[in-house]
């Protein structure tokens, strides 16, 4: 039943085997509250009208004053606006409009040059300055998902004979994996430098080094400690310094999140929560969550400080916080909340 559960709401919101390394749990982290009234917190003025009838579903800074928005169309035939808004001068283009599935394992494309977005069926990718159109991109009917490296040079394809990695420059293509029984929450570590991914049904993370090409395995419960009451793995990506990882679990009653540190032989902190949380940003040392906490009418914005073990709640409502990100110098924070069709978009000077 809880699995069950976890899917739908991931749905509705919505990579050597090393043994003997040691495993702890983490005491439970300081808490900081702040409230709403924050001097920090700025409300935007954005145009939701732009959107009728569309949900916003994330937010993406890619400088210090532009900022993607991506709003969905829920149903049988899913659609997606995806604008690019400047905050400062409270201006916006529309770079597209049309079907598109918009879901959790989503993400938004962004690197020096390009910026776009992708699910794991199609990417559409534009010039940063222009804004122009550069490729779209939908997978091949064998094709099971796909997922675009941060810098695009990459395609990571699951088929149904195993997983191939792409060269979009020369345009190689290499079967990577074909022993894992299945793949989920494929991710990449923002140099492109890896890939990272779920398998052996949701039970383990392996990893691809993309020069070597080649795979490690990390499994849970034995090279990583697994929290009381585990169901399955989730979700997982690299941290930014391209060598942790943090690893979303769904468990019986809560979900729990773990960062997995690679200096220690993959020592794994869990962080259990009261209730269900989403994964929506981190930096170089924050990991940015919204809560929805057991038995409580709020929904929580939570920015946890894997370093020093604090927590710091940014934002609380009644509203659901659909989207959240840090800025590039990690020095502000845009979100998003939603309820019966009114939106609010608010930033978060982070001292």
């Amino acid at each position: 039943m809880k699995r069950n559960l976890a899917l739908v709401i991931i749905t509705a919101l919505i990579f050597l085997n090393i043994s003997g390394c040691s495993n702890r749990m983490v005491t439970s982290p300081t808490i900081d509250t702040n409230p709403k009234e924050d001097k920090n917190l700025m409300e935007i003025k954005f145009d939701f009208d732009k959107a009728e009838s569309y949900v916003l579903s994330k937010c993406r800074c890619y400088d210090d004053s532009n900022v993607l928005l991506a709003f969905k169309k829920p149903g049988e035939d899913p659609y997606l606006k995806l604008f690019s808004y400047n905050m400062d001068m409270n201006t916006s283009d529309l770079l597209y409009d049309g079907p598109f599935s918009v879901d959790y394992g989503d993400s938004i494309l962004l690197n020096d040059q390009q910026i776009g977005y992708q699910n794991f069926e199609k990417a559409i990718i534009y010039d940063r300055k222009s804004k122009s159109l550069i490729k779209e991109f939908t997978k091949p009917d064998a094709d099971k998902f796909i997922c675009y490296s941060p810098d695009m040079k990459y395609l990571a394809e699951v088929c149904a004979d195993g997983l191939y990695i792409t060269d979009n420059n020369s345009s190689e293509k290499k079967k990577i994996d074909d022993t894992s029984t299945s793949y989920a929450s494929l991710t990449w570590a923002n140099d492109s430098s890896k890939l990272l991914y779920i398998t052996d049904q949701r039970s383990n993370i392996s990893m691809i080094d993309i020069n070597s090409m080649r795979k490690r395995t990390l499994y849970g419960g034995k090279d990583f400690k697994n929290p009381d009451g585990l169901v399955e793995l989730s979700w997982c990506r690299y941290l930014p310094n391209n060598s942790d990882i943090l690893v979303i679990m769904l468990c019986e009653n809560n979900d729990a999140f773990a960062v997995l540190n690679s200096s220690r032989n993959y020592e794994s902190n869990i962080i259990p929560e009261n209730g269900h949380f989403t994964t929506m940003a981190v930096s170089d040392h924050l990991i940015l969550y919204g809560l929805d906490e057991n038995n409580s009418k709020e929904y929580k914005l939570i920015c946890y400080d894997y370093v020093n073990n604090t927590k710091n709640i940014i934002f609380s409502t009644t509203d659901c916080i659909v989207c959240a990100d840090f800025s590039p110098e990690g020095n502000k924070i845009i979100f998003g909340t939603y309820l019966d069709g009114k939106h609010e978009l608010y930033t978060y000077s982070v001292n």
